[in-house]
């Protein structure tokens, strides 16, 4: 008689306990039924060349990029009013005070079968690189500031040139 009720009980027990798990399986399902599933955002980069034919270079930059202040020898380029790239070939570094001297590189490259002095330093906080270069056909110093995330794509596709020839009078 005793193993009756325990059985009894165990199965009673055994129902309530399906009933509850049941019953949190309908609450999790209709949550998830009402709850929107995040569509994928379409992102598509499109590519910009940029010519500055005072100081001979020619760049890739994403279109996120809008262009803020140009110059004949400088630019700078900024996604929602923040800074990404800059660049300047006046003879005298705008970005010098922002360079630490303690993370300074220079290297001698081969460019385009010419070899030019390139100078890499790096923000401490790693968000900067400042790129001083030389375009070797004019010997004419170029004073990058690039978004580290930007860096890659300045670098790969970076092209000196001869400077536009003026256009003669007669």
């Amino acid at each position: 008689m005793l193993t009756t009720i325990i059985i009894i009980l165990v199965f009673i027990l055994g129902l309530r306990y399906g009933q509850k798990v049941e019953q949190a399986n309908k609450t999790i399902s209709y949550i998830l039924s009402i709850t929107p599933t995040p569509k994928p955002i379409e992102t598509s980069v499109k590519f910009v060349s940029y010519t500055n034919k005072t100081c001979g270079i020619t760049f890739l930059y994403p279109d996120l990029l809008s262009k803020e202040k140009e110059t004949t020898n400088s630019a700078q380029f900024d996604q929602s009013s923040k800074l990404k790239l800059a660049f300047s070939c006046d003879k005298k570094d705008p970005f010098l005070a922002e360079i630490d001297p303690q993370h300074v590189a220079t290297q001698a490259v081969t460019f385009q079968k010419q070899k030019i002095n390139v100078t890499l330093s790096r923000q401490d906080d790693g968000s900067f690189y400042f790129v001083n270069a030389e375009n070797p056909f004019m010997a004419k110093p170029v004073f990058f500031k690039i978004d580290s995330d930007l860096y890659p794509l300045i670098e790969s596709s970076l092209k000196f040139s001869l400077p536009l020839s003026p256009t003669p009078l007669f």
